[in-house]
């Protein structure tokens, strides 16, 4: 069964499956919107059905050009995401995050004999992983600076996660560098 967490204007989060009621609809379907590259939720009412994305990437903002389907496009190719979450739903993925993790390997990323950060395989598009930005083959090298280049630095970063609100992921995509921003609110 699929879950998701939804709220409504700044009121505390409700965990809601197919067939539960929210906000006066009822959620059809949970699902992943490949066209928005994002998990969604279809809903209906009176007024008819509509959709909410539940990890929706940030347009890129920019004072001198308004932002097209196209520019909006190109920006989620670059080497930077920036991905908003709500703190509600931060919390539920700390809740189950063995089961949203499963399919994941993690394998440390060896060069001249020292821990370069992790490499990840099995991101599937629909997995939480792609959600947040990442891809199968990436390698994790920082977090807010922070090397990670022994499992105790990861297990001491995962530690803190809980109580941080934004994270900055380096990354090496490809032999290039790339930045997943992750925000909560």
């Amino acid at each position: 069964m699929s879950l998701a967490s939804l709220s409504l204007h700044g009121q505390r989060a409700s965990v809601v499956h197919v067939g539960s009621h929210f906000g006066g609809r009822e959620v059809l379907a949970i699902g992943y919107d490949r066209s928005r590259m994002s998990p969604s939720v279809l809903l209906a009412g009176k007024e008819g059905v509509c959709q909410a994305m539940t990890f929706e990437k940030a347009e890129p903002k920019s004072a001198k050009q308004p932002v097209s389907r196209h520019n909006s496009r190109r920006a989620a190719q670059s080497s930077q995401t920036e991905i908003l979450v709500e703190r509600s739903a931060m919390d539920a993925i700390f809740e189950r995050s063995l089961e949203l993790t499963q399919g994941i390997r993690v394998v440390p990323d060896m060069r001249d004999g020292a821990v370069t950060g992790f490499r990840l395989f099995g991101v599937r598009p629909e997995s939480l992983a792609a959600t947040f930005g990442f891809r199968n083959g990436d390698t994790i090298q920082r977090v807010n600076g922070v090397a990670l280049n022994s499992a105790e630095a990861a297990l001491s970063l995962y530690s803190l996660m809980r109580s941080l609100q934004h994270f900055d992921v380096d990354v090496n995509r490809n032999g290039k560098p790339a930045r997943i921003a992750i925000r909560v609110n």
